[in-house]
């Protein structure tokens, strides 16, 4: 008997230990694959994206050159043309066309490149105004922008794509092509690969992006062969580790699937028990730090005085269509904390958060309107901060709802600009008259001088549509030094405030209005 217990435990033991490295092999190499092409496809989404920001920088700086003199061509725009050309750093030319008036900002009209304009195809953008195209003169090419006026006036601007070495790690550059190409084949930029091997016919991975918003592509080729061993080495620790993890892994999901809970069930609860609340984050002034307004938070406290960061529920309650009620439950419980200072004080702003999916749903300008009035919230002090976490894909809509809402005083502002998918095409288009700078640029002023060209370039281009500018996540001093010397005017961040309860901020506003300076400004005004 002890004879047939021992073969039966060691007999299983080796089947199952067997079955347990098989698995933890078959699924090492399937997520390393996995994670390959992950990244291969992340690479080329980031090459896609780089020429999409270049063409819309090139499109902000035409804006430029409109709002100076209206793209009229004269001895004052050739001086501009050339100075745009300086200041932009992956620019080569500029031609506005006037009529039978041409005014080139370099060398243009001596380098043949108005024959080499008229000869290339060029390829429509979704807004038709707009069309890419190849442009090649005297020993060098460059992606060509054209925008369209009217009648026979136009603007184009010929960039520089950039190198795209830099897109590949290190360990592809010698088994790797990149190109950039327009929606018709058209190749305008493009990497070939260092390595000293050749080519099989047939044996390469591609993986390409397109840019959403204009007829570009960027397209990434790898040597197969060495794709297939690419990241596989793993050292015989891990394949051991790996079948640990996988049993704890097993054990968690069980007791997650018995429990017969998940997230959503418990955010209903959770908002039926009161335990989703609004914080509020003050928005300041950055040279004296007067309290401008202030942007509506989500917090989740447990019964126990727990608190679920926001990251761990705001984007599943996106995905599963909670956050309309979250919204609704925030902008009650607001009403009921501050309404009444908002209605005393018309130049105070109240922000909050929607997604594209919200905005963009029938209905939401009526509905959103009704909140307000139920929750005593005047329009006039609201801004709706739409997100960039998704795609806003309807524009036309976007701007049909906006209109509906600015009727009635009510504000738009663009979030976390620079970081999602909607760029800084969508600013003319929704006619909002905020732009907030997402925290991840202000965290790299201090360390990196591009944060500090990007954040003002932004500035820029949100000045010249009549836009606030708003820098979000500022931590020190010395951010704060940099962006009002930029000449950002408004911010949050812990440097200021944290985000605080309804009594925090009702304290600190009337701290703010008994200070010596706000007396005199009543006594004034009376």
């Amino acid at each position: 008997m002890g004879y047939s217990y021992r073969y039966r435990f060691w007999t299983t033991f080796v089947l199952l230990s067997a079955f347990m490295c098989a698995a933890a092999w078959t699924a090492k190499v399937k997520l390393v694959e996995t994670g390959n092409q992950t990244m291969l496809q992340s690479l080329a989404e980031s090459t896609a994206g780089r020429a999409t920001l270049s063409v819309d920088y090139a499109i902000a700086s035409m804006s430029r050159l409109l709002n100076i003199d209206g793209a009229a061509c004269s001895e004052i725009s050739r001086k501009t043309l050339r100075r745009v050309i300086f200041e932009t750093s992956n620019l080569k030319e500029i031609r506005i066309r006037d009529g039978q008036l041409t005014c080139w900002g370099l060398n243009g009209a001596t380098d043949g490149l108005d024959a080499a304009i008229r000869s290339a195809n060029k390829v429509l953008a979704k807004n038709k105004f707009f069309s890419l195209f190849l442009l090649k003169a005297s020993g060098w090419q460059g992606l060509g922008i054209q925008w369209y006026l009217g009648g026979d006036r136009d603007i184009i601007e010929v960039i520089n794509p950039g190198t795209l070495y830099d897109v590949l790690p290190p360990d592809l550059r010698a088994r790797a092509n990149v190109r950039l190409m327009l929606s018709d084949g058209t190749v305008f930029a493009r990497y070939i690969s260092s390595g000293d091997f050749e080519w099989q016919t047939g044996n390469a991975e591609i993986v390409s992006a397109d840019s959403g918003r204009f007829p570009i592509r960027a397209q990434i080729e790898v040597d197969r062969n060495f794709l297939d061993g690419w990241h596989q080495q793993v050292h015989p620790a891990a394949l051991i580790g790996g079948g640990l993890v996988i049993l704890i892994l097993s054990f968690f999901v069980t007791r997650g699937i018995i429990r017969g809970k998940g997230m959503a069930d418990d955010i209903d609860a959770a908002m039926r028990a009161g335990q989703i609340l609004p914080f509020y984050q003050p928005i300041v002034s950055i040279t004296c730090g007067k309290v401008m307004g202030f942007e509506v938070l989500a917090r989740w406290i447990r019964s126990d005085g727990r608190m679920i960061p926001p990251d761990k529920f705001i984007p599943f309650a996106e995905e599963s269509g909670q956050i309309e009620a979250i919204t609704s439950c925030l902008l009650k419980a607001a009403g009921q904390d501050i309404g009444e200072r908002l209605r005393a004080d018309p130049g105070l702003k109240m922000t909050f958060n929607v997604t594209p999916a919200q905005f963009l749903k029938p209905g939401f300008a009526i509905n959103i309107l009704e909140q307000f009035r139920e929750n005593g919230l005047p329009p006039s002090s609201m801004v709706i901060e739409i997100t960039e976490r998704q795609s806003l894909n309807d524009r036309e809509a976007a701007h049909r709802i906006a209109e509906e809402l600015s009727a009635f005083g009510v504000r738009i502002a663009i979030d976390d600009v620079g970081t999602g998918h909607n760029g800084l095409s969508s600013l003319h288009g929704l006619g909002a008259q905020y732009l907030k700078i997402d925290k991840y640029f202000i965290d790299s002023l201090t360390i990196d001088n591009k944060a500090s060209v990007l954040i003002e370039m932004m500035a820029s281009v949100a000045r010249e549509f009549g836009m606030t500018v708003v820098a979000e996540g500022i931590e020190t001093a010395e951010q704060a030094e940099i962006l009002a010397s930029l000449g950002i005017t408004e911010g949050q961040g812990y440097h200021f405030h944290r985000p605080v309860p309804a009594a925090r901020l009702k304290a600190l506003l009337k701290e703010q209005s008994e200070t010596p300076q706000a007396k005199a400004a009543v006594n004034a005004a009376a």
